[in-house]
């Protein structure tokens, strides 16, 4: 025979809902600076490269990169 079991009520309603957590803020802001510092060194990479072989439209022109012969006496 099954009894019936008055269960208390466990769900408290604390009074610091309202409060603002910090530490959390503080985790978020950090991942966002060092997203926006890693993909700010990324696109600077990126922007140098495309100057440095003259923004051509050839991708892989290493005119830049060529040595200059050695001549033989």
């Amino acid at each position: 025979m099954l009894m019936p079991v008055a269960a208390e009520n466990s769900v408290t309603s604390f009074e610091d809902n309202g409060k603002y957590y910090v530490g959390v803020y503080v985790i978020i802001f950090l991942a966002i600076f060092g997203w926006a510092f890693f993909l700010t060194l990324l696109g600077t990479a990126i922007f140098l490269a495309v100057r440095q072989y003259g923004g051509s439209t050839k991708l892989f022109s290493m005119k830049s990169v060529r040595k200059k012969r050695v001549r033989c006496k």
